[in-house]
């Protein structure tokens, strides 16, 4: 399997499925030299960066309520600028452009089941997209999804019978 790196795309995607937005997706890529499980960030602008999250320490021995509500408000506040298609915030992470020339293929999972899978290939030159097109796209199978459910025995399956009451009652053995 290997380690790859994740993008969050902000610009354009031609050939989208109807009502999926492309900063939804988790798109994964293994096409970036030194890859190691990186976020990687596409802007609006078409502007690949490296995004590291500028993180808090936090005394485990010491937390308050309210340090907990702090941080809950900070990674609600955070989810809502990714659903809403924002750039991760510089206050949160630090940005470092990524001058990138060549080809990234990348690709992710969508649907209902999440079965579903787009795969990209994308131009960059000095870490400016240049061009995108879809390669792939593989709708979401509910029966295949069902058929891998089944073999991985991720699914209980429950058979309800009716039963005669032969019980007696507690106590009176």
């Amino acid at each position: 399997m290997g380690l790859y790196d994740t993008i969050t795309w902000h610009a354009d995607l031609p050939d989208l499925p109807e009502g999926i937005c492309p900063w939804t997706l988790t798109f994964q890529t293994k096409s970036l030299p030194g890859c190691c499980q990186r976020l990687i960030e596409l802007t609006h602008e078409g502007q690949l960066q490296l995004r590291e999250y500028i993180g808090e320490i936090i005394d485990p021995e010491g937390v308050s309520l309210e340090t907990v509500h702090q941080v809950t408000d900070k990674l609600r506040l955070m989810r809502e600028r990714l659903i809403s298609g924002e750039t991760l915030s510089n206050t949160d992470y630090s940005t470092e452009p990524i001058n990138y020339s060549g080809e990234i293929v990348f690709y992710a999972s969508y649907g209902t089941p999440q079965n579903g899978r787009l795969e990209y290939q994308a131009a960059f030159e000095d870490g400016v997209l240049q061009d995108v097109h879809l390669t792939k796209n593989r709708g979401p199978d509910q029966m295949a999804w069902d058929t891998h459910q089944r073999k991985s025995g991720s699914k209980n399956h429950f058979v309800v019978r009716v039963m005669t009451d032969n019980s007696k009652e507690f106590g009176n053995d």
